[in-house]
């Protein structure tokens, strides 16, 4: 597959231009369609924009899950913050006497969450290697 990555960007950038003309009224709603029509037709037979492959940082990841206490204890971290947080991770949070006793983490950080533990307790040679 050829990388017309650069005939990519520069289809984008002239649909972008374009875009900016029509806002400022430079030129009229006919021309805009007109033009864009050819821009889009031109940008599809490029094909997709083609993006490196990501694949997630399990290390890092389950190193800042482990680092979690200190970042919800930084002074710089507001209460508003800390709950935003536990809202994005954590579908139940259970709290006892004023202790954290469980959580259930949303679906999505499930797999972090058990890498986490594996990497924990993970056993090289025999001997864990925590």
């Amino acid at each position: 597959m050829p990388d017309n990555s650069l005939d990519i960007r520069r289809v984008d950038a002239a649909i972008a231009n374009l875009r900016k003309q029509h806002i400022w009224d430079v030129i009229s709603d006919q021309e805009f369609k007109a033009e864009y029509q050819i821009l889009q037709r031109q940008r599809r037979a490029l094909g997709p924009t083609p993006t490196a492959p990501s694949t997630p940082n399990l290390d890092r990841a389950a190193e800042l899950l482990q680092n979690l206490p200190a970042l919800w204890k930084h002074p710089g971290v507001t209460q508003d913050q800390r709950r935003e947080l536990a809202r994005e991770v954590f579908d139940e949070i259970r709290i006892r006497d004023g202790k954290l006793v469980a959580v259930k983490p949303r679906p999505e950080y499930v797999p972090l969450f058990a890498y986490g533990i594996w990497k924990e307790n993970q056993y090289v040679g025999g001997k864990c290697s925590t």
